[in-house]
């Protein structure tokens, strides 16, 4: 994972755990789709029951393009793209 300033351009793939809608988040960057799947799942298991919390996996092109690939909602579970 890598953190920190800067951090977007060096990475591939963003994972998101917003807390509520237009609420607090957090964030993590990796190189590899596999390691960033990992993460979402792995935040759905620690925070995907709690209300109002929204998980996405974004792929990040170089150009600046995003792409949600994933997006968690306890009311609609896993679901590919936004929601």
């Amino acid at each position: 994972m890598t953190t920190g300033k800067g951090a977007e351009t060096a990475a591939t793939f963003r994972v998101t755990l917003q807390f509520r809608k237009d609420g607090p988040s957090s964030s993590g960057w990796w190189p590899r789709l596999e390691v960033a799947e990992q993460k979402f799942a792995a935040w759905i298991g620690t925070y995907g029951s709690l209300d109002q919390v929204v998980i996405q996996l974004v792929d990040e092109k170089g150009d600046g393009r995003e792409t949600v690939l994933k997006t968690w909602t306890r009311e609609q579970g896993e679901a590919p793209g936004p929601t």
